[in-house]
């Protein structure tokens, strides 16, 4: 008697671990996505401006990823220079030496949110081309921003045809 009464309760248990198993979730949202396929839109308005102390970038947040989904959290930029001499070619390609990372870990509250950066280690006669990225999390990248480049405290002479903002 004691083990009808055991198997029974196994067996109850068993349904019951199943059920909620199976029947326990509220069914699909949408179709799986990999890691890093929702992306954030790219910046588009990045500009570079001199300052007394070194090069000052700013640029709008998008609120939105590629698939038009709100963005709603951003971990990081990354800022890509590139340090070229006065009159090279500022839209050719150009090789970036590993970015600088600048902590955000913020949501994205207000729209139309300006970043403001500083970059203090610009060496004057030089021209420098910057781009940025969003970076949401691991493996999880905007595209390349728009590039701003400026020639800082460069004579007249070697700055003409320095800047290019593409």
């Amino acid at each position: 008697m004691h083990y009808r009464k055991l198997i029974s309760c196994l067996l109850l248990a068993l349904v019951g671990i199943l059920s909620t198993v199976l029947l326990g979730a509220c069914g699909k949202k949408a179709p799986p996505v990999p890691p890093g396929t929702i992306r954030p839109k790219r910046i588009k308005d990045l500009k570079a401006t001199a300052s007394n102390n070194g090069i000052i970038l700013t640029w709008t947040v998008p609120t939105r990823n590629i698939n038009g989904s709100p963005l709603i959290w951003i971990k990081s930029f990354a800022i890509y220079r590139a340090e070229l001499s006065p009159g090279q070619c500022t839209s050719c390609p150009v090789s970036y030496p590993p970015p600088t990372i600048i902590p955000y870990n913020k949501g994205i509250k207000s729209p139309k949110k300006q970043i403001r950066y500083e970059d203090l280690t610009a060496m004057p006669g030089k021209l420098y081309v910057y781009q940025v990225r969003i970076i949401k999390g691991w493996r999880n990248e905007s595209d390349m921003s728009n590039r701003a480049s400026i020639c800082w405290k460069c004579s007249k002479k070697s700055s003409q045809g320095c800047r290019s903002d593409k």
